[in-house]
């Protein structure tokens, strides 16, 4: 019989990688929004 930790580490993996993905996109659109969100404050007061 085989050991299947080396599917549970796998699995594991991917999925860490798939939530940074999806974390780096999260944060960049936040932060495009706060550069954006600034760049129109910064039109209104001058």
């Amino acid at each position: 019989m085989t050991d299947p930790s080396w599917l549970y580490s796998t699995i594991a993996q991917s999925s860490a990688t798939i939530v940074a993905i999806i974390g780096g996109f999260i944060t960049h659109s936040i932060l495009s929004l706060r550069a954006e969100r600034m760049s129109l404050l910064n039109q209104l007061i001058w």
